[in-house]
This record gives C-alpha cells, sequence and structure tokens, in this order.
C-alpha cells in the first residue's frame, strides 16, 4: 500500500469516527457566546479567523487566498509568542485548566491559518510538538479542541493523542456540550476538505 493510499485510510477513517460522534458542522466559527469573555487569547484568535470566514461560508479559510493579509497577520503574531513552544503566555490568573483550553482552541483556530500560510504552520507545528512532549490529552479540558490538529502533525503519537482526545469527549459526559459537538464536527470538515499545508 503507497503512503498516499495508507495516509488517505487513515483520513476517511477519522472522518467516520469524528462524523459518528457529532452532527455536521453548520457554522463556519464557534458561537462566540459560546467561547466566553472576548477579551481572552482564543476568542481574539476566533474573531480574526471568522472574519477571515466570512465569505466563505462553512468552508474551511484555508482554500480562499495564499497568503494572510498583512493586518491579520500581525494582530495574530501580537496575539501569540513567536518562539517555538505553546502559543499563549501562561497567565497570572489563569489555572492550568483554563490556560490548556484556550491553548488547543487556539491549535483549532490556526489550522485554518497554517493550511495558508508556511510561517505559521511552522509554529503550529512546534506547538503541537510541544504538547506531545509536554502535556496530556486527558488534563484539562474533554472538549476536543484542536483534535485535527495532532491527526495531520503528530505523526503516529499524535494520533494516540488525538484518540485519547475522542475518548474523553465521548465518555466525559461532554457530548451535550455544544461546543465539544462543534469542534468534532469541523475537525471531520477540515479533514474531508483534504487541504494542503504550504511546505
Amino acid at each position: 500500500m503507497s503512503d498516499h493510499t495508507e495516509d488517505r485510510s487513515w483520513t476517511e477513517l477519522w472522518i467516520r469516527l469524528l462524523e459518528s460522534s457529532a452532527p455536521p458542522c453548520l457554522t463556519a466559527v464557534p458561537d462566540p457566546a459560546l467561547l466566553g469573555d472576548a477579551r481572552r487569547p482564543e476568542c481574539r484568535i476566533w474573531s480574526i479567523v471568522g472574519g477571515m470566514d466570512a465569505s466563505s461560508g462553512c468552508a474551511p479559510v484555508a482554500q480562499a487566498s495564499p497568503q494572510l493579509p498583512s493586518d491579520l497577520e500581525r494582530a495574530l503574531r501580537d496575539i501569540c509568542q513567536t518562539a517555538p513552544g505553546p502559543l499563549l503566555a501562561h497567565g497570572d490568573r489563569d489555572t492550568i485548566e483554563t490556560w490548556t483550553e484556550g491553548e488547543l482552541c487556539s491549535i483549532h483556530a490556526l489550522m485554518r491559518v497554517a493550511a495558508r500560510d508556511a510561517w505559521w504552520r511552522d509554529r503550529l507545528q512546534a506547538a503541537v510538538d510541544w504538547h506531545l512532549e509536554w502535556t496530556q490529552p486527558d488534563n484539562a479540558t474533554n472538549r476536543p479542541w484542536g483534535i485535527h490538529a495532532f491527526l495531520v502533525l503528530g505523526g503516529v503519537e499524535g494520533r494516540m493523542y488525538a484518540e485519547t482526545m475522542l475518548h474523553n469527549a465521548q465518555a466525559g459526559g461532554a457530548q451535550g456540550d455544544p461546543l465539544v459537538a462543534w469542534a468534532l464536527g469541523d475537525a471531520a470538515r477540515w479533514l474531508r476538505g483534504g487541504i494542503p499545508f504550504p511546505r
């Protein structure tokens, strides 16, 4: 079996798993009212990504343009740490649970950006690598934010990480959480799009 065929096979498997766990995703971005305080960095990132997504309905923004507008690029870099490691700084008032939820939520949002910009692709890769090394997928949240990032960028270890994320979402009493359903549905939509990353 070729690498391409094998990759497509596991991708199709994961699409089925995600879609069987959540209803179809009907909105391009999660409901801001459910995300919480609009001043939090992950909410600001989603606001930027949502603006880029506005003209494309539910389609991932990755296919809309080969390059980020400079003002959006500056805004995202103002929010995120540019050095390799986690995307968000750990605020003095953040609990580990709050910070981890925001970090994974940001990874999820930035998958759209990383698919159209090589610098952000590398930055997201560094963040995923850091989480595989330093965090557990079940230590802070049952919401599977960024599950597709770990599948696409994390190799074998990332797939195991994603398996735990999916299990936690299914078994942790979070199935009634609309953000869980949205994250799973959006990840399935992203994978179904087969969007290539720039190299």
